[in-house]
């Protein structure tokens, strides 16, 4: 092993021990802390590096940040067994591993809301649903281990999850006069009768935003946060979530296919990949295999090449001395006016005023 990553992995887990031991003024997060898989935090300060900072910004809300990054996440706990986690987080592609050492047998039910970037939830029959800007996702958890990947550069979320085994009596009674009835989760719970996705109506993404608001705020109480995820509850149940399983769902062979094309634009952009090309590779209508990867990416394949190869030759055009037509020719274009055009489609600019203006 390479010494600095040797260097990097001790450090890590030095941070990872000295985050445990600065929780213990915190049970409820410290307890959640552990549940997460070591080396998936650990990854995540290898990722980021290791200067941090915890910050209780009140009796329930803590804000756990990575100095230097845009890497931050909110946690609170209003009443014991309702947790609420609002995280940004980039570069979280490098994340999407799997990680076998946690699974925990719980019964929860979740509430997912993804505000910016894109987010794949394997569901507990074996389908993959996949999250953009303004979907929300409800399910029920008998197992808490590691079942999403990232999709993209960025991710900004909100989870508010119920631990139906840690609800007390007197919670339960409360939560009901907010008009949160955890009876009833618990009954869908043991009917596995809650999984759903969809897109949110403009009022529930209001909703969704004051809780993140609330989340960030220093003078945020604990049931002005309750009242607020009640709020998003009552939308859930009364038609303010939008489903199409069409729209969000891909097979394990369909994910497969996707994954297979991304990997193949990614290592090569100079490469000669069509629609038609693909589709008679995968035996699919270019129809299907625009949906699929659409569901996945959130773009049609042309779409999605050509915006790889702009923002590769971008790079290229920043980061090294080769000439226009030799970038041209390594993102894919044989005919550098072509090139041009699209570039400046894109970035308002012709390469060179780009290199330039970048230089």
């Amino acid at each position: 092993m390479n010494k600095n990553i040797e260097e990097n992995v001790f450090l890590s887990e030095k941070v990872y021990d000295e985050i445990l031991k600065k929780l213990e003024s915190i049970p409820w997060l410290k307890e959640y802390a552990e549940q997460l898989p070591a080396e998936f935090i650990m990854k995540i300060l290898q990722l980021y590096g290791a200067k941090y900072e915890i910050k209780q910004l009140n009796d329930s809300i803590v804000r756990f940040r990575l100095r230097g990054t845009d890497f931050e996440y909110y946690f609170a706990e209003p009443l014991v067994g309702i947790r609420v986690i609002v995280g940004n987080m980039n570069g979280i592609e490098a994340l999407n591993t799997s990680f076998d050492s946690l699974d925990i047998q719980l019964r929860c039910s979740v509430i997912h809301y993804c505000v910016k970037g894109r987010c794949e939830i394997m569901t507990r029959d074996g389908m993959y649903a996949f999250m953009q800007p303004g979907v929300l996702c409800v399910e029920s958890q008998k197992h808490k281990n590691k079942n999403f990947n990232f999709y993209g550069e960025d991710y900004i979320g909100v989870e508010i999850a119920f631990d139906l085994d840690r609800i007390g009596e007197d919670t339960v009674f409360l939560l009901k006069q907010l008009g949160l009835d955890v009876e009833k989760m618990i009954e869908r719970n043991a009917a596995n009768a809650d999984y759903y996705i969809g897109t949110v109506s403009e009022k529930l993404k209001l909703s969704e935003e004051n809780v993140m608001q609330l989340m960030k705020s220093e003078s945020t109480d604990r049931i002005s946060l309750l009242i607020g995820l009640a709020d998003i509850w009552d939308k859930i149940r009364t038609g303010h979530v939008k489903t199409n399983e069409t729209q969000f769902y891909l097979t394990k062979g369909q994910r497969k296919i996707v994954k297979e094309i991304y990997e193949s634009i990614m290592a090569d952009p100079s490469k000669d990949v069509t629609v038609d090309g693909l589709s008679k590779k995968y035996k699919l209508s270019s129809v299907s295999l625009n949906k699929y990867f659409g569901i996945m990416y959130g773009s049609t394949v042309h779409k999605f090449i050509q915006e790889y190869r702009m923002e590769k030759a971008a790079e290229l055009l920043t980061t090294s001395d080769r000439s226009v037509a030799e970038i041209a020719l390594m993102v894919g274009y044989e005919n550098q006016g072509k090139f041009g055009n699209v570039f400046k489609r894109k970035y308002g600019m012709t390469p060179l005023e780009y290199r330039r203006l970048k230089h």
